[in-house]
C-alpha cells in the first residue's frame, strides 16, 4: 500500500465534506464543497505539493 499525501489528504476531506452535507443547506453545502475542492484539489493544495517537489 504506497500512499501519498495526497491521497491521505483526500481521505480527510471526503469525511469533511459528507460531514458538511450532513450540517448544511443544500446551498451553503454547494458553496462550501467548491471552497474545499479548490482549496484542496488538483489547483489548491496539490499543485502547490507538486511545485515543492521541483
Amino acid at each position: 500500500m504506497n500512499k501519498t499525501i495526497i491521497d491521505l489528504v483526500n481521505q480527510r476531506l471526503t469525511r469533511v465534506l459528507l460531514a458538511a452535507e450532513a450540517a448544511l443547506p443544500p446551498d451553503q453545502f454547494r458553496a462550501f464543497r467548491k471552497f474545499a475542492l479548490d482549496e484542496f484539489g488538483q489547483s489548491g493544495l496539490a499543485e502547490d505539493l507538486r511545485q515543492l517537489r521541483r
